[in-house]
């Protein structure tokens, strides 16, 4: 996949003023059709486009506004998710069951049946702020529009009124089944193909806080020493894949055959794989404790660091890893960075009170639960 080289603050701005300029339209065909149709708000958003359109454009907006302020809008991630597969079946609807009706200025329908739902895609896969959604999450595509359509039936069985011929109950009730349930498995679909979205990799969009260079230098606190990785550091490491906690994930633990062995960890760093991880080094004794740093694939922000430490567990409670990571924060913060993240899982208190002493604060963003528990997002600003 191409990149599409445009600044976080430029997509930002950009829907915001999209975001507006839907709204204002929808405004501008409410107020066109009023003296035809008459001002009634319940006739006019009973429609599946009007309404979803208008709930999207809020959505842009508040998106907008909250990463222009630097803040996050880590909470409205899955009410993007959701809004931007109903903007595909409003697509869907319109170019299949009902092209070319309605009573609205062709120039309204084409943008808001074609463009405004392709330029919501490309804002779900190119925009900030994105991040992976459970496949567990997926069901969370269903509430909306079944409650819409709940509304739509009972409207049009007590009053006669349904926004579209498809769905009159004079149809009959295989009709109006079918109807509903195709509409209903289009929008899994949907949602099925904005959650594989939501894993395409990041960083199609530079953050403005991205830095020049993701590399850390080495830094000296009080007792310790920060430095680059080296491949003699990876028999400690091997040690801190056997100390990991049960809960953790497989994946992050270390494989009924012994993997990945001293060797295999020593390759990683010989290969450079993450170049903001520093080694931590105790200065009185010059062992090595464990490791430091940022990277840039966690669950934050694309383009935004994450941090990360671990120390071995015979150093606990010496409040090294909370010296070592105040060391790191402060030269990430010279890199020119506004916010920095942290993931932890809810059962770590350590972690979390090492976290709360750096100033990390909950961003509101808590994993569904898995058998591991759930992890928290935290943030600090830079």
């Amino acid at each position: 996949m191409s990149k599409l080289e445009v600044p976080a603050p430029a997509w930002q701005i950009g829907r915001v003023i999209v975001g507006l300029a839907v709204l204002a339209i929808l405004i501008h065909t409410y107020l066109l059709g009023g003296p035809r149709d008459g001002f009634n708000p319940f006739d006019y958003f009973g429609y599946f486009t009007n309404l979803t359109a208008s709930l999207t454009a809020c959505t842009l907006v508040a998106s907008g506004v909250l990463g222009l302020a630097g803040r996050s809008a880590a909470r409205a991630v899955r009410v993007r998710a959701v809004l931007t597969a109903c903007m595909v079946i409003v697509g869907e609807i319109y170019n299949t069951l009902v092209p070319g009706t309605g009573t609205a200025p062709a120039w309204v329908s084409v943008t808001l049946h074609i463009v405004f739902p392709v330029v919501v895609l490309i804002d779900w896969i190119f925009g900030p702020g994105r991040r992976a959604l459970a496949w567990s999450e997926l069901w969370i595509v269903i509430p909306y529009p079944l409650l819409w359509l709940i509304v739509v039936l009972l409207r049009g069985v007590t009053d006669g009124w349904v926004p579209y011929g498809f769905l009159l109950p004079s149809r009959g009730p295989g009709s109006l089944v079918a109807h509903v349930v195709g509409l209903l498995l289009a929008l899994v679909v949907a949602g099925a193909l904005v959650w594989w979205m939501s894993r395409l990799p990041h960083g199609t969009i530079p953050s403005r806080d991205a830095p020049r260079s993701r590399r850390l230098e080495a830094v000296d606190t009080e007792r310790l020493v920060l430095r680059p990785q080296r491949a003699q550091d990876a028999a400690v490491f091997r040690v801190l894949w056997t100390e990991r906690d049960a809960r953790v994930p497989s994946r992050r633990r270390l494989t009924s055959d012994g993997h990945p062995t001293v060797e295999e960890i020593a390759d990683g760093i010989r290969a450079d794989r993450e170049p903001g991880l520093l080694t931590v080094v105790e200065k009185r004794t010059g062992e090595v404790l464990g490791y430091c740093g940022i990277v840039f694939h966690g669950s934050g922000e694309p383009g935004e660091p994450e941090i990360a430490f671990e120390l071995l567990r015979a150093v606990h409670g010496r409040g090294y890893a909370t010296e070592a990571a105040t060391a790191v924060l402060s030269q990430v913060r010279r890199l020119g960075h506004r916010r920095i993240w942290a993931t932890v899982w809810d059962w770590n208190a350590a972690s979390l009170r090492v976290l709360e002493k750096l100033g990390f604060v909950d961003s509101g963003v808590v994993n569904p639960l898995m058998p591991h528990g759930r992890t928290i997002l935290t943030v600090a600003r830079g």
